[in-house]
């Protein structure tokens, strides 16, 4: 039994997949943990769009403290509009309310200066493809910047659950990563609920609110 499990354990460090194989005592059975983090390119596709609107819905109200930003003009060759050092970005589900919703509308957002900072507010929807950030509102200090009816892009832009070393059949907690650009930034006020379950076949399934995620192919080893 002991050389058996050796060998499957050297397989799944050959095969180097999305999860491994953690030890274990005593004679109980070994546990298969995610070793990939589920990332999501909110890219203009139905997938996508799918999927980072079951995220977005899941972390509405996500708050996330800015590095400066800009973001580049996508409507006209006028000025960039800038995000300064601790504006906070809050995510949300895309409303009526909030600008015209279409099928690649996949959250509303509003940026709000820094604390301490002269005040101002921009308010519009998330559209997914890079992303675009299409403005419906801005006031105070973002006003000369952001645009009423301009978009504004950064690319690229992606939703991460870190759930690196979940284990398969668990339940956990996870923080939401967003990147854009270059910067990643992590919402300090919300986490989202993640379940991970074998999938079909060699996989284990990444699901938030009963919906896939993603499905991460589990390493393949036998023993000769």
């Amino acid at each position: 039994m002991k050389l058996r499990l050796n060998k499957l354990m050297a397989g799944l460090v050959m095969a180097g997949g999305a999860v491994a194989l953690v030890g274990c005592g005593g004679g109980d059975a070994p546990t298969l943990v995610v070793k990939a983090n589920s990332v999501t390119s909110i890219t203009n596709t139905p997938a996508a769009v799918a999927t980072t609107k079951v995220l977005v819905e899941a972390a509405t109200g996500a708050a996330f403290t800015l590095p400066a930003l800009s973001f580049d003009n996508a409507v006209s060759t006028s000025a960039a509009a800038a995000a300064p050092v601790g504006a906070v970005l809050e995510i949300s589900t895309a409303t009526p309310a909030a600008g015209t919703i279409t099928a690649a509308t996949i959250a509303a957002f509003k940026i709000t200066a820094p604390t301490g900072a002269a005040a101002g507010e921009v308010n519009g929807v998330v559209d997914a493809g890079s992303c675009r950030f299409r403005v419906t509102s801005s006031t105070g200090v973002f006003a000369a910047s952001w645009v009423v009816g301009q978009i504004y892009v950064k690319n690229p832009c992606q939703i991460t659950l870190p759930v690196a070393n979940a284990a398969v059949g668990a339940t956990v907690q996870t923080p939401v990563n967003l990147t854009l650009g270059t910067s990643t930034v992590t919402a300090t006020n919300k986490t989202v609920t993640v379940t991970v379950t074998p999938g079909t076949g060699n996989t284990a399934t990444i699901s938030v609110g009963g919906s896939t995620i993603t499905v991460e192919p589990l390493p393949t080893g036998s023993a000769t």
